[in-house]
Order: structure tokens, then C-alpha cells, then sequence
């Protein structure tokens, strides 16, 4: 799934995803959410991979900076 927010987490964002992820799960199994902004370290769900779609800064590769 796809999210436009931070994962933040919180009881009510935690419990309403935990919902809709073991629907998710009970139709298709284990998978991942991918969060427009980034999420919180703490967040966890079973069975599910969070994914952070923030821009990656790679100004530190470039030698000419």
C-alpha cells in the first residue's frame, strides 16, 4: 500500500492501519506500506515492511560539491 503521509506512532494511525494491513494479509499475505514522508523508527506492524519514499539526499556523492 501507499501512503501520503508520515507514518507516524500514534494509537489511532497504528490501529486504523493494523486493520486494513490484516485484511491485506488474510488476502494477499505479507507485504509492505510505502510512506510519502518518511516514518517513525517505532512503528511497527506484523508481517508488514515499511518503506520510506522521502527524496534520498545524494549531494555527498558528487566530488565536485
Amino acid at each position: 500500500d501507499a501512503k501520503h503521509f508520515y507514518g507516524a506512532d500514534v494509537e489511532f494511525q497504528r490501529k486504523k492501519m493494523k486493520k486494513q494491513m490484516n485484511r491485506y494479509i488474510e488476502e494477499w499475505g505479507s507485504g509492505a506500506i510505502m510512506f510519502r514522508h518518511g516514518f517513525s523508527e517505532n512503528l511497527f506492524l506484523p508481517g508488514v515492511l515499511m518503506l520510506d519514499a522521502s527524496p534520498i539526499d545524494l549531494s555527498r556523492l558528487n566530488p565536485d560539491d
